[in-house]
């Protein structure tokens, strides 16, 4: 399966040139970053994906959570969406004494 990623911007991480305008892949695998002519002359029958307003991080992984701090924070104060002052005493005074 290939797909060939259009429209958006795609960064390559590479110093010299770093932003693509497409975006090769072929079974899960960058097969080409580049112009757009670059990668549409080795794309084949590739679905073309239009990724408009979009930035593409190939071969980005986030291997990271914030789950324990997430569950821990929902024993906290909430005070997000508190706007003033007063708001923010009340909310840590009903916090504690609950």
């Amino acid at each position: 399966m290939r797909q060939l990623y259009v429209g958006g911007r795609v960064f390559t991480a590479d110093s010299e040139n770093p932003w693509a305008e497409a975006l090769l892949v072929a079974d899960g695998l960058v097969v080409a970053a580049g112009t757009l002519d670059e990668c549409e002359a080795v794309a084949g029958d590739a679905e073309r994906i239009d990724i408009t307003g979009c930035v593409a991080l190939p071969g980005f992984v986030d291997g990271h959570s914030h789950l324990l701090m997430t569950g821990s924070a929902l024993g906290k104060a909430q005070l997000r969406t508190a706007t003033t002052l007063e708001e923010i005493r009340r909310r840590l005074v009903e916090w504690a004494e609950a």
